[in-house]
């Protein structure tokens, strides 16, 4: 099947953000990976040749992040992994104050233009859930061609009708799966678990830290602490970005406040000495 891609990323990735936030970072950082699966799973009529890949990002955009007192993500840094995998990225930036872009109306126009361009698509496949591509679909079903709706939450009804294949968000989620995957996937978004399952590993990690402090005759570099506890606790504590707390230092600020970080350092006020005028709370 001749196929074209038309991925929607900024209504995507949010879309995945709030529905499972690891699918969002497999989305994300590797769509050379769920592109290959999509060329031979949930098929119309047959196997997909991709002879268009194209993405629609708002690079200045961000989505919310799934925590309470995170920091939006930014769109900005997944760019180069699709242009990796060869997609062809068209730039939407905002257009009024309230930060619309016209990534949808870009879309459907190059949609409607490779409809009646040289080439006879026969499968045009659209990842999004904006109800606001119904016309799009009721034009390609017009002109006989096929279409696949890749969607990450429930679209509208009157949009799924009109699509010979809905991939669902169930779907979704299993095609952006890395089964077998042993490097994170959570480089860029790190994603923390539940806090029933950290707050014995919090305790944990208070309890290391007082333990290599108290065995040091003097302050102990914060990075050489950093490598022992990554190597007592695992990845886990990447993945979480120290439980929550974004750097070591202020994880040990939180959890044992009793100890004096102090730049690159971090010591026990009642047995080292520190470095008189240079100690300063770290900035939230």
């Amino acid at each position: 099947m001749r196929a074209a891609l038309y991925v929607d990323f900024d209504n995507v990735f949010s879309g995945l953000l709030d529905l499972h936030p690891p699918a969002a970072t497999a989305f994300a950082e590797h769509p050379g990976e769920w592109l290959r699966r999509l060329a031979t799973e949930h098929l119309v009529d047959g196997p997909r040749r991709w002879l268009v890949l194209r993405c629609y990002m708002n690079s200045a955009g961000s989505a919310r992040h799934p925590l309470p007192d995170h920091p939006r993500v930014p769109f900005a840094p997944f760019r180069r992994s699709f242009v990796a995998a060869g997609f062809e990225m068209v730039d939407c930036p905002p257009l009024t104050p309230q930060k619309k872009n016209a990534a949808d109306i870009r879309l459907a126009i190059d949609v409607v233009d490779a409809l009646h361009g040289p080439v006879p698509y026969d499968e045009f496949v659209i990842a999004s859930s904006d109800s606001d591509f119904t016309p799009l679909l009721q034009r390609l079903r017009a002109a006989d061609r096929r279409t696949t709706l890749v969607s990450t939450f429930d679209a509208v009804e009157a949009l799924t009708v009109l699509a010979d294949r809905v991939v669902d968000s169930r779907q979704t989620q299993a095609l952006l799966r890395a089964e077998g995957r042993t490097r994170p996937v959570a480089s860029v978004l790190p994603i923390q678990p539940p806090p029933s399952a950290t707050d014995g590993l919090e305790t944990e990690l208070a309890r290391l830290v007082r333990d290599h402090v108290g065995r040091s005759d003097g302050p102990v570099h914060l990075a050489a602490l950093g490598k022992d506890l990554r190597a007592d606790l695992g990845d886990v504590v990447d993945q979480t970005r120290w439980f929550g707390h974004r750097t070591l230092g202020r994880a040990i600020q939180d959890l044992a406040p009793e100890l004096h970080v102090e730049e690159h350092w971090v010591g026990d006020p009642a047995r080292h000495a520190l470095s008189p005028g240079r100690s300063r709370p770290l900035r939230p």
